[in-house]
């Protein structure tokens, strides 16, 4: 639902299925904006978010999640996401 809403609004966008696959299409492509769920297949989102701001600290994370709790919107704040959304 989230790409489809960002596609017809005009945004391009490039989904990766894995951590690796995310870290690869950061270092190929210029991305404006990173949108990551808590939870992924091999990682969650807070490890990737912090591979990324190791590398590319401008670019900004948004961390999503079905599961919220404070502990992870607190860890994800402090390692540089832009915000943190529950969906």
């Amino acid at each position: 639902a989230i790409v489809e809403t960002l596609n017809i609004s005009g945004f391009a966008t490039l989904i990766a299925s894995n951590e690796t696959e995310a870290l690869q299409i950061l270092n190929e492509e210029k991305i404006g904006l990173v949108i990551s769920d808590v939870n992924l297949n091999e990682s969650n989102g807070i490890n990737l978010l912090e591979k990324i701001k190791m590398h590319q600290a401008n670019i900004p994370v948004l961390i999503m999640t079905a599961f919220a709790s404070i502990e992870n919107a607190v860890q994800a704040m402090r390692a540089g996401a832009v915000d943190y959304l529950v969906k």
